[in-house]
């Protein structure tokens, strides 16, 4: 789905696994996949930035990433926790599935509501796994430059499923794509109300070049 290409093409450099409590941000949306043993809990944080020509299209960067691994749920809890209060956030979804059913309900029950649980079905995925592929082709998102990250981001995969069914699936030696779902869970939250046309038309911008405040330039 991502190319190796593209990803390196949308590469910002190395990303904390926290926000800075001292910057405002643009708005932010949360990505969560959930694990437990065998795979990660990925927290990942996309922050929007508008082209001031873009008639309403949208850039997203990269600006916390966490890889939580064989961590108790309690202890991923507090690590998700003070996103659930940040000013900033204005959206995000968490795994739902088997692994992570308990702490979606945790997260989900914050009264500000702001990250909510999700649960992934064949026609949601292929939805997300298609946005992001968009965006990445496009150059409108920035990713980590972190090699684990890129493993699992790269592994996710179109394949056809018996029958003739698509599916979209990888692993790595460590994960299953658990940063990839992440991303797409952030990615969703912020553009699951937009038009897809108004998003992926005219990729020729890089990231690079997308002015914004001072603090949030796209390169160091």
């Amino acid at each position: 789905m991502v190319s190796g290409r593209d990803y390196d093409a949308c590469t910002l450099g190395e990303i904390g696994p926290t926000l800075d409590p001292n910057r405002e941000y643009f708005p932010l949306f949360v990505g969560i996949d959930c694990g437990r043993v065998k795979d990660w809990t990925v927290v990942w944080t996309l922050e929007r930035s508008p082209r001031p020509d873009s008639g309403g299209v949208y850039c997203y960067r990269t600006v916390a990433i966490a890889v939580l691994k064989r961590m108790p749920f309690d202890e991923q809890y507090e690590h998700i926790a003070p996103l659930l209060d940040h000013p900033d956030v204005t959206r995000g979804f968490i795994d739902q599935g088997a692994q992570g059913w308990a702490l979606a309900e945790r997260v989900g029950a914050h009264p500000k509501g702001v990250i909510r649980p999700f649960g992934f079905s064949a026609p949601r995925k292929a939805q997300m796994a298609e946005r992001i592929r968009s965006f990445s082709q496009s150059h409108r998102i920035g990713f980590p430059d972190d090699r684990a990250v890129r493993a699992s981001v790269l592994c996710v995969q179109k394949v056809e499923g018996e029958g003739g069914g698509i599916k979209y699936e990888g692993r790595t030696t460590e994960d299953h794509g658990d940063a990839f779902w992440a991303c797409a869970l952030a990615l969703h939250a912020a553009e699951k109300d937009r038009a897809p046309t108004s998003i992926w038309a005219n990729p020729n911008v890089p990231l690079a070049e997308i002015p914004a405040l001072p603090a949030l330039a796209m390169t160091a």
